[in-house]
């Protein structure tokens, strides 16, 4: 099994997410239909 580290920066626009392995980044709309597509 990997482990990672993951943050999540979350504001009332947007969700930041940051997986430290590979600097991986990524933002997301926040708002309920993406919330519920990043919950499935």
């Amino acid at each position: 099994m990997t482990d990672h580290t993951i943050g999540f920066d979350i504001s009332r626009s947007h969700l930041d997410a940051f997986r430290l392995g590979d600097e991986a980044a990524v933002c997301f709309e926040n708002s309920p239909r993406v919330l519920k597509s990043l919950t499935k």
